[in-house]
């Protein structure tokens, strides 16, 4: 019997704001995307283990990278171009009333302060799970470990999904019912069969 639906976040009830910004950030100031992205992604997997702050991220970044721009102006434009799904979010609302509904995602605070300022998610999710409060990041078997072990479930009562193949691995290693993510009607289908199934 499934008793948890976990759900990641950008990619499936929101846009994914980072990759459009950033490349839109390096056109525009003329900085090579490949390697202003791959420094980026460096420093952000330790903030969003909560090792370093969202802040020191960006004060690295500007340091090589030099842009007219504050840190509170890089968020809140960045943060601007994250838009709901409003259909899976909706769908996620709708489970909720039958089975307990918890997102996982991996944001630092800096960013994860921002979206919670624009949307409520409560409304759609019973609750949540941020990489740096696990102080660790999927795909890693902690996140998973640190979610059974609050709801005291078994692996096989439990779904996740996403839209990243390799975040499904650890999940379906340790047993859990894995979905990965193409579109709301698929996803419909998936949890439906495995609702019933299970």
């Amino acid at each position: 019997m499934i008793k948890l639906i976990i759900f990641d976040l950008s990619g499936v009830c929101f846009t994914n704001e980072e990759p459009i910004y950033l490349a839109d950030l390096c056109k525009k100031y003329k900085y090579d995307y490949k390697e202003f992205d791959n420094f980026y992604q460096s420093l952000l997997v330790k903030a969003e283990k909560d090792e370093i702050t969202g802040e020191q991220v960006w004060k690295e970044v500007l340091k090589r990278y030099p842009l007219p721009k504050t840190i509170s102006q890089i968020v809140d434009e960045m943060m601007q171009l994250k838009q709901p799904h409003l259909e899976t979010l909706n769908f996620a609302k709708e489970l909720k009333d039958k089975i307990k509904t918890v997102y996982l995602t991996n944001y630092n605070k800096l960013y994860w302060n921002a979206i919670s300022k624009k949307f409520r998610m409560d409304e759609w999710f019973s609750e949540g799970f941020v990489s740096y409060h696990l102080k660790d990041r999927k795909p890693a078997i902690k996140c998973f470990e640190i979610i059974l072990q609050k709801y005291n479930l078994k692996p096989e009562e439990i779904i996740f999904l996403d839209d990243s193949k390799p975040n499904l691995e650890n999940a379906k290693k340790l047993g859990m019912n894995t979905i990965l993510f193409t579109n709301i009607n698929q996803l419909k289908r998936d949890i439906d069969n495995l609702i019933h199934n299970a």
